[in-house]
């Protein structure tokens, strides 16, 4: 009896235990999302600047293809971002009017962690929130831009008990209540007091 109770009990677990391992194997396989796009270094009105300085991720993380392309005449500018100690991790390299384009890939982890060529960093925050880039001859000038986290409009509030939750709920008080059962028979079986009831009718006992 104690055998049976056992296995009963093992199978339950298992059976109620599953479920909840399914969306951890799903979220691992899901593919991460990738961005693609061209930013330009140029001069407007006597100013150095990125044709694109703000980039905003729908979400995190986010696979990040950038081409930067300088567009100036005259002056050379980089596409760079720096760790929180000021040393450029990914950088295009300065490049002079002319030169080829230069295609960086990196994967923003969150806004404090990135992935470049099989290595992680913590990237250099920007003053106004999120992951600084900037051209390095002219940063003290102005030109730089930030990768920051688009704000998603929060997910409507559902009404009512989940169904998933009712049945867990349901299946919980089922298993607890089986439970109390398999435990009263095992306590029973394994008990010298309940083994021999006709000494309780000889006792005049119930």
């Amino acid at each position: 009896m104690k055998r049976f109770a056992l296995i009963i009990a093992t199978t339950l677990l298992m059976a109620v235990g599953t479920p909840f391992l399914v969306p951890v194997v799903a979220a691992q396989t899901t593919p991460i999302p990738t961005l693609s796009l061209t930013i330009v270094g140029e001069t407007n009105n006597s100013k150095q600047v990125f044709s694109k300085n703000l980039i905003l991720l729908p979400e995190l993380p986010y696979n990040l293809v950038i081409t930067f392309h300088n567009g100036d005449p005259v002056m050379a500018h980089s596409f760079t971002i720096a760790d929180v100690n000021g040393t450029p991790q990914i950088n295009s390299l300065i490049l002079n009017p002319g030169a080829p384009n230069v295609t960086l890939s990196f994967t923003v982890l969150s806004l404090t962690r990135i992935a470049y060529n099989g290595t992680q960093f913590t990237p250099q925050p920007s003053p106004a929130g999120g992951i600084l880039f900037y051209c390095i001859p002219h940063q003290t000038a102005g030109m730089v831009g930030r990768i920051a986290l688009a704000g998603l409009a929060p997910p409507p509030v559902e009404k009512g008990i989940l169904l998933r939750a009712y049945w867990i709920g349901l299946i919980g008080i089922a298993v607890t209540l089986l439970w109390v059962v398999i435990s009263y028979y095992i306590i029973k079986s394994s008990s010298h007091h309940f083994k021999d009831h006709a000494e309780h009718v000889r006792r005049g006992l119930p």
